[in-house]
């Protein structure tokens, strides 16, 4: 991973095994074509033995000059208790000038 890789974080149960995982938000994957796409990485963590060594799920961007990733948090987006993956894009294009979008992910 690249592209301002961890420059944001959120911790959360993500596949709800009991153990936390780790989110990571990379805003500028895409940086060497000059699309800026982004990306979110996300690592399951395991009992006794810490983080995944590679992402078990890449959250990614179809859009140039996305940055998605930039900012993320871990809340209880549908109200059942469990936290969920809230992903900012804050340069998503739109149907005019550049406009951004959050996405809830639920765990």
């Amino acid at each position: 991973p690249s592209g301002r890789f961890g420059s944001a974080l959120a911790v959360l149960d993500f596949n709800e095994d009991g153990v936390p995982d780790l989110a990571t938000g990379a805003p500028s994957v895409g940086s060497q074509f000059l699309t800026y796409k982004g990306a979110v990485y996300v690592y399951f963590g395991t009992e006794g033995r810490g983080l995944a060594p590679q992402p078990n799920i890449t959250i990614t961007c179809q859009y140039s000059y996305c940055n998605l990733g930039w900012s993320l948090l871990a809340a209880d987006v549908d109200g059942n208790g469990n936290a969920d993956l809230v992903v900012g894009s804050p340069y998503a294009p739109g149907g005019g000038k550049q406009r951004g979008f959050v996405v809830a992910f639920y765990s």
